[in-house]
């Protein structure tokens, strides 16, 4: 059976503002309000629209059109009640009747009424944070991706904006910024997910090779990235980092330790806790270069739009006897290899 993707955009739109939506006929969305008010909404006109509408667009579209439903509903629900016409009045259309002539719900924002910044109210109640996802997370439907308050970190890496709520966490639509510019809010959800949020660092050694652990008991601690420096003191090689998990952030200061036996043990580490762990992030290994972006005063960098230079990593390695075969994934992996090779003063072959 073929996805109901005009549908399924539509329950994930209002499933943001916390409300739960279902099909009840083909052409009828039932929809229950977070306070427990329940509306009927015809969704005819809805599938034409979809019908004659790319599909990356899709996601946006429904963001508005679920906006301007809750909207309507927020609006009737605040309004005092009217005073006793003196003559019958005529009678009202049910709130699930079709709208009459004009812009469509889901038309673009400047069809719309100004409304206040989603936003801006999360950033004065504190709840706006920054979570790692793998790259993939956003992928359906299609157009998702776009739609959503999310930029690359790095290979395989997104960053998102999300609300914290008591029991879960909403990725943010990019319809909910209002006027507030998208650096602001990537630089307030950081903030509150570096400074807010409880962590630890923990320094250890595994298979000789020592490491450094970013952890706590949330899915925000990926947020640390983006102020390393406050954790380790990498040298001119930078260090290797990884993020199997949103609860941990592992780092090792590139140094003496052979370049080749840090790599592979931080693969496996990764490897381990990806596989084991719930909600994992990724396997894969990052070299962290400091530059310009810690070079900013840390909370202008925050705001900046900029990110850190991550850039994906490894090895392969195999044993033959007394001799280890070294099989590099990508021309960074060489380029680290020869760096390392350098400062550490070994003669190349």
């Amino acid at each position: 059976m073929n996805p109901d993707i005009a549908v399924d955009a539509l329950i994930y739109a209002f499933s943001s503002h916390g409300c739960r939506a279902h099909l009840e006929t083909a052409n009828t969305l039932i929809i229950r309000f977070p306070e427990g008010g329940k509306r009927s909404v015809d969704i005819t006109e809805w599938r034409m629209f979809v019908s004659r509408t790319p599909p990356s667009a899709l996601p946006g579209n429904a963001a508005h059109w679920a906006q301007a439903v809750v909207s309507k509903h927020m609006t009737q629900r605040a309004a005092p009640a009217a005073p006793a016409p003196t003559a019958p009045a005529p009678a009202a259309p049910a709130p699930w009747a079709a709208p009459p002539p004009g812009p469509a719900p889901w038309a673009a924002p400047t069809q719309q009424p100004a409304a206040p910044s989603e936003v801006g109210r999360m950033i004065e109640a504190g709840t706006l944070r920054v979570r790692l996802y793998p790259e993939d997370a956003f992928a359906q439907p299609p157009g998702l991706r776009e739609a959503m308050l999310i930029r690359p970190l790095a290979q395989g890496l997104v960053q998102a904006v999300v609300e914290d709520l008591p029991d879960s966490i909403r990725p943010v639509n990019r319809v909910d910024l209002g006027g507030v510019p998208e650096n602001e809010a990537f630089g307030v959800g950081l903030r509150a997910a570096i400074e807010k949020e409880d962590h630890y660092t923990e320094r250890k050694e595994v298979r000789g090779v020592p490491m450094m652990y970013v952890g706590g008991q949330n899915r925000y601690v990926g947020a640390h990235v983006h102020v390393l420096g406050r954790h380790v003191r990498p040298g001119r090689v930078g260090a290797l980092v990884a993020f199997p998990l949103p609860e941990y952030i592992f780092v090792h200061e590139i140094g003496e330790t052979v370049i080749f036996q840090a790599m592979a043990t931080m693969q496996d580490l990764a490897r381990t806790f990806a596989a084991d762990g719930e909600k994992p992030i990724s396997s894969q290994l990052y070299w962290w270069r400091p530059g310009g972006y810690e070079q900013r005063p840390e909370q202008q960098a925050l705001s900046s739009g900029q990110t850190p230079d991550l850039r994906a990593v490894g090895v392969d390695m195999e044993h033959n006897g007394d001799q280890v075969n070294v099989k590099t994934h990508n021309d960074t992996t060489l380029e680290l290899i020869d760096l390392w090779t350098r400062e550490q003063n070994i003669p190349r072959r």
